[in-house]
C-alpha cells in the first residue's frame, strides 16, 4: 500500500515539467514587454511572477499528468522539479549567480503548488 502510494510516474512528470517551463517561458517574455512599456511597481512584478508560477505549475501538471492516480505525489514532485529548474534557467538568462536567490518559501510554494495542481488534475480528468 505505501509503495503505491509513492508511485511516480517519471515520465510523465518530465513532461509536465517541460510544458511548465515552456509556458513560464512564454508568459515571462509577455510580461517582461508589458513591464517595459508600463510603469510597474516592485510589488506588481512580484505578483505578476507569482501569477506566472501558478499559471505554468498548473497547466503543466494538467496537461502533462496522464495518470488518473497520486496526483497530490506526482504533481508535488512536478511543483518541486519546476521550481528548481526554472531558477536555475531564469538565472543563467538573467546572469544572477545560480541558487542565490532561491529560498525554502519558493521550493515548499512549488510544492505545494503543484499538489494541489495534481489532486485537481486527478479529479477533472475522470
Amino acid at each position: 500500500m505505501v509503495n503505491s502510494f509513492f508511485k511516480i510516474n517519471i515520465k510523465n512528470v518530465l513532461f509536465s515539467v517541460l510544458i511548465s517551463i515552456v509556458i513560464s517561458v512564454v508568459l515571462v517574455l509577455i510580461f517582461a514587454l508589458i513591464v517595459k512599456f508600463a510603469s510597474l511597481s516592485e510589488n506588481a512584478v512580484l505578483i505578476g511572477n507569482t501569477v506566472i508560477k501558478i499559471i505554468s505549475v498548473f497547466l503543466g501538471v494538467f496537461y502533462g499528468l496522464k495518470s488518473k492516480e497520486n496526483g497530490a505525489v506526482n504533481g508535488a514532485v512536478c511543483g518541486l522539479v519546476y521550481v528548481v529548474l526554472s531558477y536555475f534557467i531564469f538565472s543563467l538568462l538573467g546572469g544572477v549567480g545560480l541558487f542565490a536567490g532561491m529560498n525554502i518559501v519558493s521550493v515548499v510554494f512549488g510544492i505545494i503548488l503543484g499538489a494541489i495542481s495534481g489532486i485537481l488534475t486527478v479529479n477533472l480528468h475522470k
